[in-house]
């Protein structure tokens, strides 16, 4: 089983650099039913089981706070910074669906939404997975 780590603070360069996202809480409550991530190598794959948590301190340099085990749903997705919206791949047929009900389903507000995932000097296009914890799918 491989592990999959929820941000306690928001990173660096983010407006909110070093605030609580308060992800951990949202996932534990099931207000935060996905994550999305880069997933070129195809790390997470639908119906693994993974076990999520959150550091306990420094990112990569402290200890796991386990906060559960979840076999998830893994859905390619394209986030377009230029209309706010996300094209979902689940199912084959592609469905569009706007940043503010991604967002909120990620447990973030629509502008730390854009900021985490998009540069505003350059970035118009994030390609990746939506990573599901329960039934919900797009």
């Amino acid at each position: 089983m491989i592990g999959l780590g929820l941000s306690k603070r928001f990173m660096k360069d983010h407006p909110r650099d070093g605030e609580s996202t308060f992800f951990g809480a949202s996932f534990l409550e099931g207000s935060k039913i996905h994550t999305l991530r880069r997933n070129p190598n195809g790390r997470y794959v639908d119906g693994m089981e993974v076990q999520v948590y959150q550091w306990s301190g420094a990112a990569y340099r402290s200890k796991w706070e386990v906060l559960g085990v979840r076999r998830i749903g893994v859905v390619p997705v394209k986030l377009y910074s230029h209309n706010d919206t996300a094209r979902v791949y689940g199912g084959g047929v592609p469905r569009v669906v706007p940043f503010a009900e991604v967002a909120a389903n990620d447990g973030l507000r629509v502008a730390d939404f854009r900021s985490w995932f998009f540069d505003p000097k350059w970035s118009v296009v994030w390609i990746g997975s939506v990573v599901h914890f329960t039934d919900f799918r797009y």
